[in-house]
């Protein structure tokens, strides 16, 4: 069945319980038919099933909302008295469902029922009763001389009208204002003070805008030849002028309005940041600037304090030696803040009213001490039972649990944002990692010291041969190859292949140079990089 904007119902397909409310039962129907019994009415809405059909009507002899139901009806489907089906066959091809009109319970409430009932329309009067009175306390009435009429005031959220609020029942009036009030009320507009207000703005910014064209039209802006500045001509009169003309013109004045919470919120922080940035300029500029008072003229001025070269000596740590002091003192850090933790789940200090003092109680033995435990010695606890770790887990259940959706997307775009840089730095450091191998093959016959402290490679019958690559070869940032996208499939394929290559060699070279060099260790650098090439007596040691 389809419904049909103009509220014509149309039915095809099989008929044999009479679900499509044609002349023919067992006829199936391949194109779409009208179903003529409701053809005079405007259907709303349409409901099949497997062997009836259903329409909601309006302008079913004055109502709207009249239900139609045809087809079978051995179920009792269709609302209507008789078991049998209804169709076009027996004449009665539509019969109203007495059961959508009448809802209305047969026979006496029982006690449960009457109980129920009064207490509903109990709560629903203080209900209104509460929407009353809370009318009567946020809405008054404001006297307008102009108008001569009243108009109501929301104290709540300052709006006014001059239609009575919809909520408000016709027997309740709301109190008038006392005139003597500080705060003024002005009355709302009317359309003739809200088209007055218009047509002066409209003229307003025609006219700034008309003595703008004129003043622009009149006035012609010059640079001085000799100095370079900016002089104005005037068309008429031929008289120049440094200052502009351009001022005269008023700007209009745009009415600012009020600020949210999180607008606010967002300027005061804002504000405080601004603040403590210049105080902090302010503090590194007297810091920088010394005022310096001459003995001979008395005037003062300022001499810049010369500034402390660091001395020039090696680094006190290598990479590797700065990156395991760094985690080593993180995992301290960490070791040190879950031991306070379990110090805090395991301990608790109670006070002993009798005796005035402090005593600390071990939950895990159960044993009591007037002296600090020895772990504490570094540690305060707080005179609380519930432990930090307790709190911390309840916290983060509690967050987790109490998450909205748009939380759990940011959430969850976070973390994808967050992997795809991971992604990202890896890709970007395999590939410095091969340009360093690059430039180490380059700088692969230079020969450096051998007491030199950062190490060196020797080959088979070269010597020592690897040094630092200097800073400016390695580049900083990994730059696009091409400023175009390859589209051609032959380019491509080109490249492609370019690459595998290209990585073969570089696969072959490293196999290569793992066969050649092996490490031993060296007692003046303590390093681990000897080649293949060196006697055995050198091995030996």
């Amino acid at each position: 069945m389809a419904l049909a904007r103009a509220g014509e119902v149309y039915s095809w397909g099989s008929n044999a319980h009479g679900q499509l409310g044609a002349d023919n039962a067992a006829k199936h129907h391949q194109l779409p038919v009208v179903v003529g019994a409701i053809e005079s009415f405007v259907t709303v809405s349409i409901g099949v099933g497997a062997q009836h059909s259903m329409a909601v009507c309006n302008d079913v002899k004055g109502r709207d909302g009249v239900v139609f139901a045809w087809g079978s009806n051995a179920h009792s489907q269709l609302g209507v008295e008789n078991q049998g089906g209804v169709n076009k066959s027996n004449g009665s091809l539509l019969e109203k469902c007495s059961m959508a009109r009448h809802c209305k319970r047969k026979g006496p409430m029982g006690e449960y029922e009457a109980v129920r009932k009064l207490q509903g329309k109990f709560r629903q009067r203080q209900g209104v009763h509460f929407l009353h009175q809370t009318f009567l306390e946020r809405i008054q009435r404001v006297f307008s001389i102009r108008h001569g009429a009243f108009f109501y005031y929301n104290k709540c959220n300052r709006a006014k009208s001059w239609n009575r609020p919809r909520l408000l029942p016709p027997e309740l009036e709301c109190p008038i204002r006392d005139p003597d009030d500080e705060a003024i009320v002005k009355p709302p507009y009317t359309v003739d003070d809200a088209a007055r207000v218009i047509q002066s703005l409209f003229r307003s910014r025609k006219a700034r805008k008309l003595v703008q064209t004129i003043l622009h039209s009149r006035y012609e802006t010059c640079i001085s030849k000799t100095d370079g500045r900016i002089y104005y001509r005037d068309r008429r009169t031929n008289a120049v002028r440094w200052n502009t003309p351009f001022h005269d013109v008023p700007k209009p004045v745009r009415r600012q309005k009020r600020m949210t919470e999180a607008e606010a919120v967002a300027t005061v922080q804002r504000c405080l940041r601004g603040a403590k940035a210049r105080k902090n300029l302010r503090r590194m500029m007297q810091k920088r600037f010394k005022a310096l008072v001459d003995a001979s003229s008395g005037a003062t001025f300022f001499s810049e304090t010369p500034v402390v070269e660091a001395p020039k000596h090696l680094p006190k740590y290598t990479k590797h030696t700065a990156a395991s002091t760094l985690q080593r003192l993180y995992r301290g850090r960490k070791a040190r803040r879950n031991l306070v933790l379990l110090l805090h789940a395991r301990f608790q200090q109670a006070w002993d009213p009798q005796t005035q003092q402090h005593y600390f109680v071990d939950t895990v033995t159960n044993s009591t001490t007037w002296s600090k435990p020895v772990l504490l010695k570094h540690v305060d606890l707080s005179p609380v039972t519930a432990t930090p770790v307790d709190k911390h887990h309840k916290r983060k259940k509690k967050k987790a649990y109490n998450m909205t959706d748009v939380d759990a997307a940011i959430r969850l775009q976070a973390v994808l944002r967050s992997k795809i840089t991971r992604k990202r730095a890896q890709t970007d450091l395999h590939r410095q990692q091969h340009q360093w191998t690059a430039l180490c093959r380059k700088v692969h016959g230079q020969e450096v010291n051998a007491t030199n402290e950062s190490g060196y490679d020797v080959g088979c019958g070269v010597g020592i041969t690897e040094d630092k690559v200097p800073p400016e070869a390695v580049p900083l940032t990994s730059q696009r190859r091409r400023a175009y996208t390859i589209t051609e499939p032959e380019e491509a394929a080109k490249i492609v292949q370019r690459h595998y290559r290209r990585h073969k060699a570089q696969v072959v070279s490293i196999e290569s140079l793992m066969l050649r060099f092996q490490k031993v260790f060296d007692p003046n650098t303590h390093r681990y990089v000897v080649s293949k090439g060196v006697p055995e007596a050198d091995l030996a040691v």
